[in-house]
């Protein structure tokens, strides 16, 4: 056994609750940190991804070797080898996550393993099991900055993914995972472009909020008004609301550590009560077995969260 697998009875705690860790990942700091900068930065100054044409805060690993270089770490490789009982392993996704000072967290949430985009009224797989049976995505999320109880730190519902919850579509203004995106907008022509460039919302087309709309006579108090009305035809998932019965863990984690939890474990982020940012990258990983983006090879280019995946790559990592 290699020695950062995971014993059997560690195995088995996985088994049980969906989640297991943190641990440290092993890597020198200013790795780490230099992770962290660049993470604020790709948020903060929306940066258009090389592989997407657009801002996306997704797959920066197949850009830039730093955050390869950590999920290709022997900490991270080996334990998730270990819940998929030795198979090869690929990393399919990542996603880079900046909770903002004072900012809100996302409300409770899981995905059994489709990541068809159901969250926001898409059904495209992105995944393709060999055997549907048994869970086939494991996620792997790292704090990039000290997370304590103050500073948005990630829940889980112990053993929660043997159950799949009861979701509902609701305008997106009102789901789990929506943020204002007018907070930090100063002027008319920042939020004109950012809408033009689908940047105003990850994953969402939103040309169309200036459909009809005189933008040289609209100020931007009555601009945001109206794109907000506008929005609130969007549609985005909410979980129904359920009895945690005291499984509810809450983990604070140094700069550096991780968790591997299932998908299927339901989990959220509680706010960010700070005056600094909460950072942190995920990545997502499945058997070597699994097909990802099963539709390319019939010349479907556009996944669930609407972005164009003709660049996409998987890793090999054992």
């Amino acid at each position: 056994m290699d020695k950062y697998s995971l014993s059997t009875d560690e195995v088995v705690t996985f088994s049980k609750n969906g989640w297991i860790g943190p641990f440290d990942l092993g890597m020198e700091s200013n790795i780490i940190d230099s992770c962290c900068f660049r993470s604020e930065e790709i948020v903060e100054k929306k940066l258009v991804s090389p592989l997407y044409s657009k801002h996306s805060v997704r797959d920066w690993h197949l850009i830039e070797n730093n955050y390869l270089d950590l999920f290709k770490q022997e900490q991270i490789v080996h334990r998730v080898k270990s819940i998929f009982n030795g198979e090869n392993i690929k990393l399919w996704r990542s996603k880079i996550f900046v909770t903002p000072k004072n900012g809100r967290g996302i409300g409770w949430h899981q995905e059994w393993g489709h990541f068809n985009g159901e969250e926001i009224g898409n059904n495209i797989p992105a995944l393709k099991p060999l055997n549907f049976d048994v869970s086939w995505n494991l996620s792997v999320w790292v704090a990039l900055n000290d997370i304590t109880i103050e500073r948005s730190p990630m829940q889980f519902l112990t053993g929660s993914h043997k159950h799949r919850y009861e979701i509902k579509m609701v305008p997106m203004c009102d789901s789990a995972f929506f943020v204002n995106p007018f907070d930090k907008i100063e002027s008319k022509d920042e939020l004109v472009q950012q809408i033009k460039e689908s940047t105003i919302l990850l994953d969402i087309n939103t040309t169309t909020l200036l459909d009809g709309i005189e933008q040289k006579s609209i100020s931007l108090d009555e601009l945001k008004k109206v794109c907000w009305e506008k929005m609130q035809k969007f549609s985005a998932a909410v979980t129904l609301p359920f009895d945690t019965e005291d499984g509810e863990e809450t983990l604070l984690m140094k700069k550096g550590h991780f968790v591997i939890f299932s998908e299927r474990t339901m989990h959220r982020s509680l706010p960010n009560l700070t005056d600094g940012n909460r950072v942190a990258i995920n990545c997502r990983m499945t058997p070597a077995s699994t097909e990802v983006y099963p539709g390319k090879k019939e010349g479907k280019v556009i996944d669930g969260s609407n972005l164009d995946i003709t660049k996409h790559e998987c890793v090999e990592l054992s």
